[in-house]
C-alpha cells in the first residue's frame, strides 16, 4: 500500500495495530497483510511493539501511575474531546 504520512507501510501497520489492540477478527488479515508487505521478521518486530505498549499501558494502570504535568498539560484537550479521562482506567489520574 506505500506509505503513510512518511512511514513506509504506515496503513498496513496502523491496521494491524488496531486490529491487535481491539482483538478485532480483522486480525488475521492484517496480520497477513504485513507479513506480505514486509516481511516475516518484520512481522514479528510490528507484533512486539504492540504487545511492548500494551504491557506497558497495563502496568501504568495497575500501579496508579499519574500523567505527570508535561504529559497532562498539553493531552488535557484531546483526553475531553475523546472522552479518555472517562475510561475506568483514567480516574484517580492527572495532576492532583
Amino acid at each position: 500500500m506505500g506509505k503513510t504520512g512518511e512511514v513506509e507501510h504506515g496503513r498496513e501497520l496502523i491496521e494491524f495495530a488496531d486490529a491487535s489492540v481491539a482483538r478485532s477478527a480483522s486480525l488475521p488479515a492484517a496480520r497477513q497483510t504485513v507479513r506480505e508487505a514486509m516481511g516475516p521478521k518484520e512481522l514479528v518486530d510490528a507484533a512486539a511493539i504492540v504487545g511492548n505498549f500494551q504491557r506497558m499501558v497495563r502496568i501504568a494502570d495497575g500501579t496508579g501511575i499519574q500523567l505527570d504535568e508535561i504529559a497532562e498539560v498539553p493531552s488535557r484537550a484531546f483526553r475531553g474531546r475523546m472522552g479518555i479521562d472517562e475510561f475506568a482506567s483514567a480516574q484517580g489520574r492527572g495532576s492532583h
